[in-house]
């Protein structure tokens, strides 16, 4: 969450998260809405169903998070993304989509998206993912294939050759589900432990397998536990 959220919004007790959902689907938007506010107070979303009144919208006001549809009126891929940049550096954008991941989403991410959302997700495995963004972290679908096209992937697996823990930075809940697997938890305990989907534990374990440079759990752990983690 940004500094601004907190500064910005008047809220007695509550740090205040602005999302602006860009998508033409307006069931899908308001339902993602419905339940990221339903699930934690303080979370105010604001929709559009067309990428110029998104622009709109980004100028005139500030938002936390930007969940933008890679196919809605008017939204022409990455010289969109660099559009959205160019006014609001610092706003943090996931890409919303049906399409499946290709060139164009790595192209994306590789300008400094957050991550990459199917729509096949159900609405509470989308709502957690935005929920792990909002916290600082990142989001691709579960697949080794995807999180070798991040350019992080590179500095990650030099560390880990060189065995310089400094450079393999952890998440809170990357750490979280880290040491809760360390105490023999499955990904539905650690799920009921931390408030979390299934499929979102799978996210994180698959993210601290990556930074580990690991295969497994029992290697994580070992690994983890050598340098000094848990």
């Amino acid at each position: 969450m940004t500094a601004h959220a907190c500064q910005d919004q008047k809220r007695i007790g509550v740090c205040v998260s602005r999302i602006l959902i860009a998508d033409d689907h307006l069931f899908v938007v308001d339902s993602i809405a419905t339940l990221l506010s339903s699930q934690r107070a303080g979370i105010e979303c604001a929709k559009t169903t067309n990428f110029a009144d998104a622009m709109s919208q980004i100028m005139a006001d500030k938002f936390d998070l930007l969940v933008l549809d890679w196919q809605m009126p008017g939204m022409q891929g990455t010289p969109s993304i660099a559009a959205v940049q160019e006014i609001a550096p610092a706003l943090p954008i996931v890409i919303f989509s049906g399409i499946s991941f290709g060139p164009e989403i790595k192209g994306a991410l590789q300008m400094g998206c957050r991550g990459f959302i199917p729509k096949a997700m159900g609405t509470k495995a989308v709502a957690s993912a935005i929920e792990t963004i909002l916290a600082g972290g990142t989001y691709l679908p579960v697949s080794e294939d995807l999180w070798n096209l991040t350019a992080e992937n590179a500095r990650l697996h030099k560390a880990i050759s060189n065995g310089d823990a400094s450079d393999i930075q952890l998440h809170t809940r990357e750490a979280e589900v880290l040491k809760l697997m360390a105490e023999g938890m499955t990904n539905k305990e650690i799920g009921r432990a931390l408030d979390l989907q299934e499929v979102t534990v799978k996210v994180y374990a698959s993210r601290v397998f990556r930074k580990l440079g690991v295969q497994n759990r029992s290697q994580a752990v070992l690994k983890a536990q050598k340098l000094g983690f848990i």
